[in-house]
């Protein structure tokens, strides 16, 4: 199975199972003025190899505090205190990621870094193993996810 597909499948079920949130497939969109930009790096183990790869999540702040209302059953936008948008991409990514990768190869050995929360999006470098795929969550005002996960150094 491509990695876009297994990308955007673990990202639809992620969001709608844990985070209430519905989704759409979307295209490219602009970020607006301040992202919340979450990554996580991690190490994945296969039968065949390892390699290090690196997870990037991009969304608008009214999108990250719209799915952190929801996550949390904070009443409304102006309810969400601002660290929440940074806390629910943090969990978010790392939670994609996961999803991601145990589709990838359910038997692999995975190790995750924290997620961080970055200052621009990590598009993947020339040459990995790559998907990049944005989603559109209706409910969520200005809801559009950037993702891109990269699966680099293979040995």
């Amino acid at each position: 199975m491509p990695v876009l597909h297994i990308l955007k499948e673990a990202a639809e079920s992620v969001l709608e199972t844990m985070f209430f949130a519905e989704t759409a497939e979307g295209g490219p969109a602009p970020l607006g003025g301040s992202p919340v930009i979450a990554e996580v790096v991690f190490h994945a183990h296969y039968e065949d190899g390892e390699c290090l790869g690196r997870l990037s999540l991009a969304m608008p702040e009214n999108c990250a505090k719209s799915i952190a209302a929801d996550f949390e059953g904070i009443g409304g936008l102006g309810d969400v205190p601002p660290v929440a948008a940074d806390q629910v991409a943090l969990e978010l990514a790392n939670i994609i990621c996961g999803a991601t990768l145990t589709r990838m190869d359910a038997k692999g050995l995975f190790t995750l870094d924290s997620p961080v929360i970055a200052s621009e999006f990590s598009k993947p470098a020339p040459g990995a193993k790559a998907a990049e795929c944005w989603l559109e969550i209706p409910s969520a005002d200005e809801g559009v996810l950037h993702l891109a996960i990269a699966l680099e150094n293979n040995s």
